[in-house]
């Protein structure tokens, strides 16, 4: 009787012993790392290459958005609203006579290599009035609309670049496409040029502000993450940064 009554109490304690361990089992399988599916659907960009710009902490936790951003004033340029797609115009495209009345080869004398750009080559023309001119400036300082200079009049300007301190008259980035799209949801889309700079000419369309801005190379993009105001991209999107901005206009 003593016997079997030890072997009941030996079996008991040895199942509970094989519960508690079967119990710590099941809790430290749940939290093992799974290897690589731990983040498996972190392994490839998961807005298939999308990147934001730079822009301030504030900017970011603000949730400003184009429905919130009241401007003033509330459209610019000339002419009618964007249309409901972009004409993929490169800031080449030449439908005034009021610009740029020199042929490339003249410009090409104005550009010299330079090591110290990411580019490789520097505007050495200072105003000499072409498309390629000092990339990297305020252009609507200058070109703004209504202004007392005889430079032509843009809606809106910048100058892409691959770095964000990139400094001015540096060569930027050819091809790259910018896309505007307006309060109103119309979208325009530009192509910078040699210089890497891109402008819509005043005459040419009007934009209900704010904007959005969005530039893609070789199938990515890099979206700026707030609505705007300020039409001359390159007055904040300076080589050391200003309102927010940490730098230059750069490719994704």
């Amino acid at each position: 009787m003593i016997k079997s009554h030890i072997e009941s109490s030996v079996y008991r304690r040895s199942s509970l012993a094989r519960m508690l361990m079967l119990c710590v089992c099941s809790l430290v399988a749940c939290h093992e790392e799974s290897g690589d599916e731990r983040f498996g659907y972190w392994q490839e960009p998961p807005d298939a290459g999308r990147r934001m710009d730079a822009a301030s902490v504030v900017d970011m936790a603000s949730g400003i958005d184009a429905a919130k951003l009241v401007c003033t004033p509330s459209s610019i340029g000339g002419g009618s609203l964007l249309g409901s797609s972009g004409t993929g115009k490169t800031a080449d495209d030449d439908d005034d006579d009021d610009d740029d009345d020199d042929d490339d080869d003249d410009d090409n004398k104005r550009i010299v290599p330079d090591p110290s750009c990411r580019s490789g080559y520097r505007w050495a023309g200072g105003e000499h009035e072409s498309d390629w001119m000092m990339p990297g400036s305020d252009c609507n300082s200058c070109h703004r609309p209504g202004g007392s200079h005889d430079a032509p009049s843009f809606t809106i300007s910048g100058t892409v670049y691959s770095s964000l301190t990139e400094r001015d008259d540096c060569l930027g980035v050819s091809g790259a496409s910018i896309r505007i799209t307006d309060a109103t949801g119309r979208r325009i889309e530009l192509l910078s040029n040699r210089a890497g700079n891109f402008f819509l000419k005043t005459k040419s369309a009007r934009i209900a502000l704010p904007f959005q801005a969005e530039v893609t190379v070789a199938g990515k993009t890099r979206a700026m993450p707030v609505a705007q105001c300020e039409p001359s991209c390159n007055s904040c999107h300076s080589a050391t940064g200003q309102s927010g901005a940490k730098g230059r206009i750069i490719v994704p």
